[in-house]
């Protein structure tokens, strides 16, 4: 479309009927919203892919560094991999991090792990904690015996 809008025209085997500028114009218009909501959700599927294999800003910019080093124009879900989509994920992934507190990571990991002895025994008091636990307002922290965890926290 922005090549005809600029005054070139497009490969006849694209069969596309002649139209005005106009119509054009109005045709472009509708595309964008969706082209935006697709760079959207391409964000968000490459944010939760690095982010399952992070744990930590430096694994995101490092993972994020061979992204742009190896597949920056390469086809994704619904557009192309460009600067632009990785550096707004990396952004994403590091506001999910800087709500980490690795100290309470830590107090948690090790909470569990001497009071549960498998997953299952773990995830029914992860289940207790996501259900019964005093949330803020805003359900982002729980304060368990005096001391404050992010949702973030606990996910990790």
């Amino acid at each position: 479309l922005q090549t005809i809008l600029r005054g070139g025209t497009l490969p006849a085997e694209l069969n596309f009927p002649t139209c005005t500028g106009q119509e054009l114009e109005m045709a472009f218009a509708k595309c964008v919203p969706m082209w935006e909501k697709n760079k959207e959700k391409d964000i968000d599927e490459l944010v939760q892919s690095i982010q399952e294999k992070s744990w930590s800003t430096m694994d995101v910019d490092e993972r994020c560094r061979r992204l742009a080093g190896t597949r920056i124009g390469t086809k994704m879900r619904r557009g192309i991999l460009t600067q632009e989509v990785l550096s707004a994920a990396q952004a994403k992934c590091h506001e999910y991090w800087s709500r980490v507190t690795p100290g309470n990571v830590a107090t948690v990991v090790e909470k569990m792990t001497s009071k549960c002895s498998d997953w299952k025994s773990a995830e029914s008091k992860f289940d207790w904690i996501w259900k019964q636990g005093d949330w803020t307002q805003q359900n982002r922290s729980v304060d368990l015996n005096g001391r404050i965890y992010t949702a973030e926290d606990l996910e990790q």
